[in-house]
């Protein structure tokens, strides 16, 4: 909404910082305040640059030592860009549409005959820098003293504010678990003096999962807002059957118009319950199945159960392998079941001792998808914690030869207060979402949960 306001009413700058720069030999925990000022004010230079090229009049509005400040910063954040990254750093402007690519096609080539160009165009060519300036200029402390002063330029040259819109920042092999992804985009939660600058907005969309280490690490939450946007199950189903209706131009509204007749289950609801909370994971998993139907049959004229199965089947073993490592995995499926307490798997699955089972647990933990799900009371001592697996998918990938429908059926159940997925092998379930126990005789199984009520 955002992007598409900034282009339609151009007042302000709007710059999408999703995609990083990611050196040799780089990790997650070398992501500094520094990392990010950097590109950050790379974006922001070159929608000031792209705004003064297409109104070279507006370069009058930049005071003198704005001016300086161009030149060289023109040099630093650019000078050093190749075509693709200089390609990258305009595609991040959502104001311009049509005229950021027409930029970056009249200045194809060497960047440093483009600068040449474009400083003489709007008349910085011949500004002299002077020394002092550059000296300080050059350091990296010096970055914030250079983001807010694009802010001001930017705002001198028509653009009442700016807004950063920082997103992705979990798709990365550096930042695959929840841990690393905190690393990653500390840093810039971390600084209110950036948060706060004059001028800017920042919008920061990020992994629910980092949301504990947020609060374990002092954030401000008195001075910077959270909001956390949370997808139900019903409005997933809603979302699907929109986009069904508007691709096939009003002739579907629901997956199980395309499954055999008969199959005893809605496959719609089923798919938005396996999108975990995720939009784009509910697409993948409904293309998922049509893709196994295909795979198997070239004239069946709708999905058949085994091709529903094998989708899930298909879907929840990639995508747990992008949420979780394999070799987690693996340990994961030596248990043999979604819940454990630390002694079960220290004493009777890896023969290790407990602080080293112990470990192992807080890495799994660390992916936001293990999770101590209840305690089991222990006469005498303190109660044992339990520990199970709260993602679906995860739960189909570590039971390898056990049916998806059989796991859906007796391991995965509807909480009867609050609706949420749980999982479990216990006699009684704990939901994590809003603490009801339940005995297992008595809840609702998914598989229940998605079957056709028979007259």
């Amino acid at each position: 909404m955002i992007e598409a306001e900034s282009e339609r009413a151009g007042n302000f700058l709007c710059v999408s910082y999703d995609a990083f720069d990611q050196p040799s030999g780089f990790g997650s925990d070398d992501a500094d305040l520094a990392y990010h000022l950097n590109q950050i004010c790379r974006r922001v230079l070159v929608g000031v640059l792209v705004q003064l090229d297409l109104d070279p009049e507006l370069s009058k509005s930049v005071s003198e030592h704005q001016r300086q400040l161009l030149k060289f910063q023109i040099d630093r954040f650019l000078g050093s860009l190749t075509e693709v990254e200089m390609r990258k750093a305009v595609g991040s402007l959502k104001n311009f549409g049509d005229m950021s690519r027409e930029f970056v096609a009249k200045y194809a080539g060497p960047l440093k005959a483009f600068a040449s160009v474009l400083m003489s165009k709007i008349g910085i060519d011949n500004i002299q820098v002077p020394a002092q300036m550059l000296e300080e200029a050059k350091r990296d402390e010096a970055l914030g003293y250079h983001f807010e002063n694009l802010l001001e330029i930017a705002k001198a040259i028509g653009f009442q504010s700016t807004y950063i819109l920082v997103d992705r920042v979990d798709e990365m092999p550096i930042t695959d678990t929840a841990g690393k992804t905190f690393a990653f985009i500390w840093p810039v939660l971390a600084d209110l003096h950036t948060l706060e600058a004059p001028g800017v907005a920042f919008k920061l969309f990020l992994w629910d999962e980092i949301a504990a280490a947020i609060d374990e690490s002092n954030f401000r939450r008195d001075r910077i807002e959270i909001e956390r946007l949370k997808w139900s199950q019903a409005e997933l189903s809603d979302m699907l059957a929109k986009r069904l209706e508007t691709y096939s131009e009003g002739a579907v509204t629901s997956v199980n118009q395309m499954v055999q007749v008969g199959s005893g289950f809605d496959v719609h609801a089923l798919i938005s319950y396996f999108a975990h909370g995720s939009p784009r994971d509910m697409y993948r998993l409904a293309r998922g199945i049509v893709a196994e139907q295909t795979r198997t049959s070239d004239d069946a004229d709708r999905i058949n159960a085994e091709a529903v199965w094998a989708g899930i089947r298909r879907f929840s073993e990639v995508r747990a392998s992008e949420l979780m490592s394999q070799a987690y995995i693996d340990e994961l499926r030596r248990i043999g079941a979604p819940t454990f307490t630390n002694a079960h798997i220290a004493s009777n699955v890896f023969r290790i001792h407990e602080n080293n089972a112990r470990r192992k647990i807080q890495l799994w933990e660390g992916t936001g998808l293990v999770k101590k799900i209840d305690e089991i009371p222990t006469p005498g001592t303190r109660p044992r914690y339990l520990y199970g697996v709260v993602d679906p998918r995860l739960a189909i990938a570590i039971l390898p030869t056990t049916e998806v429908d059989l796991i859906l059926d007796t391991q995965i159940l509807l909480c009867s207060a609050c609706g949420e997925v749980c999982i479990t092998d216990e006699a009684v379930v704990t939901c994590i979402g809003c603490s009801t126990r339940t005995g297992v005789d008595r809840a609702q199984s998914l598989l229940d949960g998605v079957s056709f009520r028979r007259p």
